[in-house]
């Protein structure tokens, strides 16, 4: 049976795979692509049939998938054929080229691409040793024509990529070709130069004549252009050094072409490369003196006028936009870098800089913000230099840029938007509004770090355009948009006025960081303060970003105090400005709207009487009228929220804190505390903390109807209060300030003292029941208390909505513009107040306010931790989380060094065990869900994206838990540089040292194995970043635990571990897999001296080659007797043992694999021509370019033409 009988077989089952037909079925094309594969392995025919299929009687379709089975051929089977047919090979491909080449010149871009595959392919395997004629068949083969030359560019091309970029190719066969081609890449670069200046002449010759003849050879030369481009784009390492002659007209071309509308978006793309690698050789500065001369910044400027010069937006002239901007950005970073580090280089003419600063500055203001974000760190970085050389050259463009920057900052551009022409740009380049809104975010992050740098270099500039700025918005009529009587977040007049208060905030704020705005421009201050304070508007949006500029004018008040009482009491008049009246408004959802519009205006105004309070000490003079104003407003019925109650008592405690008085802060928090105390020392709650089933009825969760409301709005006023005073009330830094105020309690022996915190007597009562609530809420989780609750309540279980669409990536793409309001219902409302109670932020606000108090107070710390700690293992991972990253963090954190023996090492031990077992179990059962993914079909009609968002939603959240935890662990354990006790340890290779609190956990048995068995659990389980953590850990804390007696089952264990992490992080980064191994290689060292099972353990190993083990445990052996073995050599031995344990990606688990064979050593390597032309025994490449027989055909080269300059 000839292969011939196979040929028919083979077309009807590509036509059944390949078919679009609906007659056919899925099934159908299932059965006919395997059959293709199997062939494609098992076949006899293979190559004979992959040539048969090239026939010009089939399809190109046909044909490509001959061309797959003869690359098939040639990656798994070349191994295995004689030399004599691999050359018959080679030659019949050529052929194959050339007979489809002669009978139809234009080649489908995939069959050029299958062709270029294969001889590349075939260079990887034979190339130089068995193909050293390699250069002359390509010569030859080029003779023949245009077409011929693609193929040999793309091939090129090809082997660029696989060689340099994906670095496909086994380590000794790359040495060896990428050697042989470096040797030649004299001749081979100048063979590209050659091509692109001959190619590009005959192409300008031809685009001009109109026949239809001229035309269609200009795009034939027009193609051989893109090809030879996008070729050199693949050997830019070697650009500078071969292919910059006298003429540089290499860089002349591509400069030339950027204003060509067929080729200039390769030209620009490969100079774009280019311009990215530095040259290889020292002569760096030639190089760029180059590429920024006055000639090619004014090409590159005639570029960019002549792409912006048509007002419509087409996408392909806006990419050719975008890549000119990066090439014009590389350029000047790279300008900036050569002139920062050579002080006596010679920068650009003054006519070169205005038109290089001018170009770029065309980018900066482009309607497009992805255009304007290109150029935003040259501008940083130029303006950096200019202030580190004090160049004055540089600084004059500081203005003009500090004004582009400054219209920039208006937050347009949404993608599903039309209001302004950037939105148009943004169809172009993001895919929706959410992927806009990360932009923005970042965009706007980078241009307000460029105005603070200009503000730097310009301050006269800087404050003259905010006050300008400011005067005009305030000065414009209210556009709140059309068929709005007020705006909302997309209205003109707001966006205008958000800009407007960033703008001002920003270069007030630099001002002031340099000193100089409250000591150069109090006069112009004034002024501006003075119209701020008298500006209104009733409008809630407009009038909220108008505080924000009153925010930015604080620090005139440290001088000008007459316009305290003014600042204070308008801020304290937006605290309690009206709500909407509801008969006056035409639904609930506009409303609700407007509502939350003065509910946003009222925090607003909030926040910044807290930053007034803590930032201005002159405000201490005026408390008591300002206590008295607040105290009248907090008990006006109904007129503030209990939030904005706690807002203004903040205010009062921090003006009490200048005053530096431990009585007056004590009878000040006394007084706010009053109603507190009432709510959280009455019988009723105390009941209600009893038991279970009596705080369940007391919160409303045995109710059908929400009649318990007011008992939770009381709880969360009490913890909130507690918590603002907790985060008010300190002590003076100053030793002196407070002995003189009277907060010193005692003085230690060390010397250290012990504050009396002014709120620590108020505060400690109410402790008790805060601490019963912690421990009832924690109740909630037992199952009998489950149990009992009625189903329609059970979601207080389960996260809030908007944390599940924070995990799942589901975000706001724009901004709330009035949707449709929904009320809550009743049980959302206690998920809500079960989810969002900030008792955990009390605690942790308490152990860094008055933590040695507390910690002092036996009774109240006991208290403190078994409530911490109650229910513990009936908890939702969520909330286990909130414990460990809130309470346990903080208290680590600030734990004083003399409870770390009796409270820090005990706590430690018990969430250790707790959270480890927690951990472990989760994330089996992760593995677990996986594998039964893997294993179990899909059922059809089945809801599966809810199943797999409610996976993704337990997985995250045991990340976070896995994550909270081992920071836990590590800022426990590991000592921060500048701590006291950040020594390594005498004894010890540590890298890191370790805590003094680390080594008393090591001292206690329970603690010591817990932590160790922690940290080498946790770099198994299946998620890179716990395994990152946890292997900063692992040695440091197995040195200490092995100070003394080693276990040899213990060795063994945690040697294992490092073998399973192996497998299942191997696929990720070499820099993970290397500190796993480096951990395997380091517990070996250690141990294997006195546990002599360990080298049984390798010997066990999956596929490890004996001699490989012992010569493995020979070097660490012998290492640890005589002299160290480098780290490289031990790493490569113990890798090569563990080839089948380390895991592999999935894609590469069920590939076939390729094996390219080594051949026989270069015994000459070839030598380096720098001359290219001195070389009397060259391949032939220039007769490629012999014009003297040349008859003109379309697909022959013409003689080189002459670039006009």
């Amino acid at each position: 049976m000839s292969f011939e009988d196979h040929v028919p077989e083979i077309l009807r089952a590509f036509g059944v795979a390949s078919s679009v037909d609906p007659v056919v079925s899925n099934e159908q094309r299932r059965e006919a692509t395997q059959f293709l594969e199997s062939f494609k392995e098992k076949s006899l025919w293979l190559a004979e049939i992959g040539f048969r299929l090239q026939s010009a009687e089939y399809s190109p379709a046909i044909q490509h998938f001959g061309l797959q089975l003869l690359d098939s051929y040639v990656k798994f089977r070349w191994n295995s054929i004689t030399e004599a047919d691999k050359k018959s090979f080679r030659l019949s491909v050529f052929q194959i080229a050339k007979q489809r080449r002669s009978l139809k010149p234009d080649v489908a871009p995939y069959i050029k691409d299958g062709e270029a595959r294969i001889i590349a392919e075939i260079i990887k395997r034979d190339y130089p040793q068995y193909w050293p004629d390699l250069l002359q068949d390509f010569d030859t083969f080029c003779s023949n024509g245009i077409p011929h030359r693609e193929l040999i560019l793309s091939m090129f091309l090809r082997l660029a990529e696989d060689l340099f970029e994906f670095q496909s190719v086994p380590h000794q066969r790359s040495l060896e070709v990428k050697k042989s081609l470096i040797a030649d890449i004299g001749k081979i670069m100048f063979f590209f130069l050659s091509t692109l200046k001959e190619s590009v002449g005959a192409y300008l010759e031809l685009v001009k004549l109109p026949s239809p003849e001229d035309q269609q050879k200009a795009s034939v030369y027009c193609s051989l252009v893109k090809q030879t481009l996008e070729t050199i784009s693949g050997y830019v390492e070697w650009v500078y050094e071969h292919s910059m002659d006298d003429e540089n007209s290499l860089f002349k071309i591509l400069y030339a072409l950027l204003k060509d509308e067929n080729l200039r978006q390769s030209a620009v793309e490969c100079l774009l490369l280019i311009v990215n690698r530095k040259p290889l050789n020292d002569d760096y500065s030639g190089k760029l003196l180059l590429l920024i001369s006055h000639d090619a910044v004014t090409y590159l400027l005639d570029a960019a006028n002549a792409s912006s010069s048509d007002d419509s937006i087409d996408e392909e002239n806006y990419s050719f936009r975008k890549r000119l901007c990066q090439v014009l950005t590389i350029l000047g970073q790279q300008m900036i870098s050569y002139w920062s580090s050579n002080s006596d280089s010679n920068q650009m003419r003054a006519d070169t800089m205005r038109t290089f600063m001018e170009t770029m500055l065309s980018f900066t203001i482009h309607p497009s913000q992805l255009l304007c974000h290109s150029t935003l760190r040259f501008w940083i970085s130029l303006f950096r230099y200019a202030i580190e050389k004090k160049n004055q050259t540089i600084a004059e463009y500081a203005p003009g840029v500090l004004r582009a920057a400054c219209t920039r900052a208006i937050r347009v551009g949404y993608p599903s938007q039309e209001n302004h022409i950037s939105c148009q740009y943004s169809i172009i380049d993001f895919h929706n509004d959410s992927e806009f809104t990360a932009f923005f975010s970042e965009f706007r992050s980078y241009l307000f770090d460029l105005v603070r740098i200009c503000v730097q270099v310009a301050p006269e500039e800087g404050f003259r355009l905010s006050v300008q700025t400011l005067s005009n918005q305030m000065a414009s009529p209210i556009n709140p948009g059309p068929g709005r009587d007020m705006c909302n977040q997309t209205s003109p007049s707001f966006i205008e006025w958000d800009a407007t208060g960033m703008i001002v905030s920003t270069i007030f704020d630099q001002l002031n960081k340099q000193h100089i705005l409250v000591e150069k421009y109090v006069t112009e201050g004034e002024a501006m303060l003075v119209k701020v304070l008298e500006y209104y508007n009733n409008d809630p949006y407009v009038y909220s970003s108008a505080l924000s500029c009153l925010s930015a004018l604080v620090p005139f008040l440290t001088v000008l105090t007459q316009y305290i009482p003014s600042a204070v009491k308008k801020l304290l008049d937006c605290v309690v400005i009206g709500f909407p009246d509801k008969k006056s408004v035409q639904n609930d959802c506009e409303y609700q709207f407007r509502y939350r519009s003065v509910k946003t205006l009222r925090k607003h105004a909030s926040s910044i009487l807290i930053n007034v309070s803590r930032d201005i000490k002159q405000i201490a003079t005026y408390f008591e009228d300002i206590y008295k104003h607040v105290m009248t407003l907090t008990s006006t019925l109904d007129l503030l929220s209990n939030a904005e109650q706690c807002s203004l008592f903040e205010s009062l405690v921090l003006i009490s804190s200048h005053s530096k008085d431990f009585n007056m802060q004590s009878d000040l928090i006394a007084r706010i505390l009053t109603p507190v105390a009432k709510i959280l020392l009455s019988a009723e709650l105390s009941d209600a903390l009893k038991t279970a089933d009596n705080f369940t009825h007391f919160i409303g969760l045995k109710s059908s109807v929400d009649d318990k409301s007011s008992n939770r709005v009381n709880i969360t006023f009490c913890v909130s209060m507690t918590l603002a005073i907790l985060k008010r009330a300190r002590c003076p830094s100053n030793p002196e300030e407070a002995s003189a105020g009277g907060f010193i309690v005692t003085r230690l022996d060390d010397g250290t003292h012990i504050s009396n915190n002014p709120c620590f007597n108020h505060i400690k009562p109410l402790l008790y029941n805060i601490l019963a609530f912690i421990r009832m809420m924690h109740t909630l989780w037992q199952p009998e208390v489950i149990e009992n609750i009625p189903k329609q309540y059970h979601m207080i279980y389960d996260i809030l909505e908007a944390d599940k669409q924070i995990i799942l990536g589901i975000k706001q793409s724009t901004p709330d513009i009035s949707s449709t309001y929904t009320p809550k219902t009743l049980p959302e409302k206690l998920q809500y107040f079960v989810s969002e109670c900030d008792c955990y932020l009390v605690l942790s606000n308490a152990i860094q306010a008055i933590g040695t108090q507390l910690l002092m107070d036996q009774e109240l710390s006991t208290c403190l931790w078994r409530s911490v700690f109650h229910c513990l293992t009936s908890l939702s991972d969520d909330r286990l989380n909130l414990i460990i990253r809130i309470v346990l963090k903080s208290f680590i954190s600030h734990c004083p060094p003399m409870f770390h023996q009796s409270q820090a090492v005990p706590v430690l031990s018990h969430i250790c065990g707790v959270v480890t077992e927690r951990l472990v179990s989760r994330w089996n059962k992760i593995d677990g869900c996986r594998e039964a993914r893997n294993h179990v079909p899909l059922e059809p009609g089945a809801n599966h994206s809810d199943e797999a968002a409610r996976e993704i939603i337990e997985e995250r959240i045991v990340l976070k838990l896995s994550e909270s935890y081992l920071d836990l662990l590590t800022l426990a354990c590991m000592s921060k540089k500048g701590d006291a006790d950040h020594k390594p340890q005498r004894g010890t290779d540590s890298e890191e040292p370790v805590t003094e609190l680390a080594r008393m956990m090591m001292s206690h048995p329970q603690a010591c194995e817990g932590l160790v068995m922690t940290v080498f659990t946790a770099i198994q389980w299946r998620n890179s970043l716990p395994c990152r953590k946890a292997l900063r850990l692992c040695w440091p804390l197995l040195q200490q635990a092995t100070a003394g007696s080693v276990q040899s089952d213990g060795v063994i264990t945690l040697f294992t571990a490092v073998l399973k992490a192996l497998h299942v992080h191997g696929s990720h980064d070499v820099a993970l897999q290397n500190n796993i191994l480096q951990l395997g290689i380091q517990i070996y060292e250690k141990f294997r001296p006195a546990c002599s099972n360990l080298l049984t353990v390798l010997q066990q190993v999956p596929g490890a080659i004996h001699s490989d083990v012992m010569y493995f445990d020979t070097v660490i052996v012998s290492a640890n007797k005589t002299a160290a073995v480098d780290r490289k050599r031990k790493l490569k031995a113990f890798q090569k043992i563990l080839t089948n344990v380390i895991g592999k990606p999935i894609s590469e688990q069920y590939k076939r694999e390729i094996h390219i064979k080594d051949l026989p050593p270069l015994f000459k390597p070839r030598k380096v021509l720098d001359d290219v032309e001195a070389d009397s025994n060259g391949f032939g490449l220039f007769s490629l370019f012999n014009t003297s027989n040349n008859d003109h055909s379309v697909y022959e080269m013409n003689t080189p033409p002459k670039l006009t300059q």
